[in-house]
């Protein structure tokens, strides 16, 4: 056999190799997403407390409530020492809306899954929780979206709380634009936040949000500078950037909803379908 035929043939060989492996690499790679997405769809729950629903209007209607009165109420409605503040500035139907929220927080809610492409789901409850009265620039966030075994959530940024509007990069295809808070209240779990920032800051952030970040084209791998394109949590996290505030310190890479549920410059206001004492723990 002539030496070029010889070499012919260890290059045919070395290319079906290396395709096999490409192949094999493929199909495995399938198979991981497949099995990722099937345990996650399975197994994911709205958190239900494992204690005692308790009578908490004794204590909203303490002239002034202590620091064990606001970890009470916290494990009671998921409502942190702001959220309460909140409701207790609204007199009577302000505590009406907290004993709303406690409710919420100890229902059993059904979970259904909604598979809107390969490997992607979101997960929901059959009716809304009850929210805390929002404010402009609050941030939401909810893990309830996922790719494979991967918690990638979702985020949108309050631009009129009076009116429950939420700014949202929602998917690939459309434009970024506003729309009720019942998108959030209505899946497995959400956190409402509030930046470390002053008042004067952050209505500058949601007028900035409101005439600059509607009608931005989505994409996820938007590496956070440009906003030529924009997904969910970068929008939130590009509109605070704006002004100064840095919710994500690593600004090299995707910025996830799970970033800003961390962010050491947000406060939780409220928590609902999350462990209170956990929160968000990670990605997957």
């Amino acid at each position: 056999m002539s030496l070029q035929r010889k070499q012919r043939r260890f290059n045919y060989k070395r290319a079906a190799i290396i395709l096999g492996l490409i192949f094999w690499t493929v199909i495995l790679l399938l198979l991981i997403l497949q099995t990722g997405f099937y345990f996650a769809d399975k197994n994911i729950k709205c958190w239900l407390p494992d204690y005692d629903k308790i009578d908490i209007l004794p204590i909203l209607d303490k002239a002034e409530l202590t620091a064990n009165d606001y970890k009470v109420l916290y494990n009671q409605t998921g409502l942190t020492e702001i959220g309460i503040n909140r409701a207790v500035a609204k007199g009577e139907e302000g505590v009406e809306r907290i004993c709303a929220i406690q409710d919420s927080f100890f229902c059993n809610h059904e979970v259904e899954h909604d598979h809107f492409a390969p490997w992607l789901c979101t997960d929901y409850i059959k009716d809304n929780a009850s929210n805390i009265y929002l404010e402009d620039g609050d941030i939401i966030v909810t893990s309830s979206a996922n790719l494979s075994f991967i918690r990638i959530g979702h985020a949108g940024l309050v631009i009129d709380g009076e009116h429950e509007n939420v700014l949202q990069a929602r998917s690939y295809g459309a434009l970024s634009s506003a729309s009720n808070i019942k998108d959030f209240t209505g899946t497995v779990n959400f956190m409402i936040l509030r930046p470390k920032a002053d008042a004067e800051t952050i209505n500058k952030v949601t007028e900035y949000a409101k005439n600059n970040l509607n009608g931005v084209p989505y994409n996820l791998f938007n590496f956070n500078e440009e906003l030529k394109t924009t997904q969910c949590a970068h929008l939130v996290w590009y509109a605070y950037h704006k002004f100064g505030i840095e919710l994500v310190k690593n600004k090299n890479i995707i910025v996830f909803p799970f970033d800003l549920a961390r962010s050491a410059n947000v406060e939780l206001v409220q928590v609902f379908g999350f462990n209170p004492n956990q929160l968000w723990t990670g990605l997957f």
